[in-house]
């Protein structure tokens, strides 16, 4: 892929490989709508992207979306696995919601400052997976699935469903 391309519109693309489009610096679109499987730093370096399109996306691998700085959320339909640095500090995302139930490995999934939303809650296996200074958002309490409780595994401010406001 040309390292200058500002804009990518393919509903053929099912699978975004590793660092596929690592570096490219001026990207500032992508509608990848069949995509599934999102590699390892396959966004990384992409600093101007400011919109992604991935409805059917249902992995997400490892730094994906690493030093995206003017990428600011992120809704995922779909998503159901999470592996790895998911979220990095380095990357300009705030809030990211997550509509499907999510297995998450990997220590630091999910990093420092960002607000994660989880409709219908996660499972996860190891402890650490959040970040210190995390906001997250569980909205189905009894679909969470940890190694002991979930208040251990986040340093930062858990917000359960009875004061949600719909638009957090």
């Amino acid at each position: 892929i040309e390292r200058t391309i500002t804009e990518i519109n393919d509903d053929t693309v099912e699978n975004v490989g590793q660092f596929a489009f690592y570096g490219c610096t001026e990207l500032l679109d992508i509608k990848l709508h069949n995509a599934k499987l999102i590699g390892k730093s396959a966004f990384e370096g992409c600093t101007k992207l400011a919109n992604l399109e991935l409805p059917n996306a249902t992995t997400i691998q490892e730094a994906a979306f690493r030093n995206c700085k003017a990428l600011t959320s992120l809704v995922f339909p779909k998503v159901t696995a999470i592996t790895g640095g998911f979220v990095p500090r380095d990357s300009g995302i705030i809030k990211i919601v997550f509509h499907s139930f999510v297995t998450v490995s990997g220590t630091y999934c999910f990093q420092t400052g960002k607000v994660y939303d989880f409709h219908k809650g996660f499972k996860s296996t190891i402890a650490n997976i959040f970040g210190d200074g995390c906001s997250i958002v569980i909205r189905n309490t009894d679909s969470l699935s940890v190694l002991g409780s979930y208040e251990s595994y986040i340093n930062g401010k858990i917000l359960v469903p009875s004061i949600l406001v719909d638009d957090y």
